[in-house]
């Protein structure tokens, strides 16, 4: 599971960590792990007065050029909105797509990204 950044911490220190953290936790994990870790527990509204395009914005500009999961940004960027969104009070869904011939390689490609 993702140790998303208390909520205590104010929203931009918050979403930097996260974005940080991330990379250590998805080399490890399976996708379902980082799906449970991204979704906070039901009914928390930590940020709701954190405005959607504000959210946005932030995770594009911490999610830069990283240095791990180079190769997964949507992800990241995808994992990180999701849980700030939720938080917010928004109702975000993630979704994926797979590149079917990529399956039998043995590295899916794929991309996900997130509609509000």
């Amino acid at each position: 599971m993702i140790p998303f950044p208390s909520t205590r911490l104010p929203f931009g220190p918050s979403l930097w960590l996260a974005a940080r953290l991330l990379p250590l936790y998805a080399a490890r994990g399976s996708l379902d792990a980082l799906l449970a870790g991204a979704t906070p527990a039901p009914g928390r509204r930590d940020y709701r007065d954190v405005e959607p395009a504000r959210i946005i914005a932030a995770v594009k500009r911490y999610g830069k050029r990283p240095w791990l999961m180079r190769n997964r940004r949507c992800l990241r960027e995808g994992l990180l909105a999701f849980h700030y969104l939720l938080l917010a009070g928004h109702a975000p869904r993630l979704h994926f797509g797979v590149i079917a011939s990529s399956l039998k390689s043995g590295r899916p490609r794929a991309h996900c990204w997130l509609t509000v």
